[in-house]
């Protein structure tokens, strides 16, 4: 049987400890024998040789095992989603925690052709998070500085100072509006 026929037609999803099978025999990955152990390199150049003989790109695949309507790659998914073991144990010493997934994104953020194509596409994602979040914030804003008549006393008048009344109660519940960066790419961002 062909090789690109076996990898069409086999679900992945089979073997009981890596989620891979031997696409080869179409036995799970840990029965089949192999006469000596594979360097990462060599797996690798291996897995991509199987692609290329059973026609599918690198993305097909991966886009394949992300569609949510595939329920034969639930596995695989939650793997690729959900943090490791190790991920767990480190994320909790307070520094961010850098799996997998976020070492496929930082290396396609490190190829200037990934960083063109990840921002191109994160833009109109970006403006819309951060338009949501500063808006969030505006309004956490106005509540923390909304008085009344009675608050605005002769004393008020005359300990008030921008610093104490306005800026520290921003600062404190408008972190992202508050930052320099973000008021400095809005301000950009509108004027062009």
């Amino acid at each position: 049987m062909p090789v690109s026929s076996t990898v069409l037609n086999e679900n992945f999803n089979r073997s009981v400890d890596s989620g891979f099978i031997d696409i080869t025999t179409g036995l799970p990955a840990a029965a089949v024998a192999t006469p000596s152990r594979l360097s990462p390199h060599e797996r690798v150049k291996s897995v991509v040789k199987i692609f290329r003989e059973g026609r599918m790109s690198i993305l097909d695949f991966i886009l394949r095992i992300l569609d949510p309507s595939q329920p034969d790659f639930m596995y695989n998914r939650d793997w690729i989603y959900n943090p490791s073991k190790v991920e767990k144990e480190n994320s909790g010493d307070g520094q961010r925690v850098s799996g997998k997934l976020e070492q496929m994104f930082d290396r396609l953020f490190a190829d200037s052709r990934g960083r063109a194509r990840m921002l191109e596409w994160f833009h109109p994602h970006a403006v819309a998070y951060i338009s949501l979040t500063v808006s969030n914030e505006m309004d956490a804003v106005k509540e923390a500085l909304r008085g009344t008549l009675d608050s605005v006393t002769p004393q008020f008048l005359s300990t008030w100072d921008l610093s104490t009344t306005i800026q520290d109660k921003v600062a404190l519940k408008a972190p992202i509006l508050h930052s320099e960066n973000v008021i400095v790419y809005f301000v950009f961002y509108n004027t062009c």
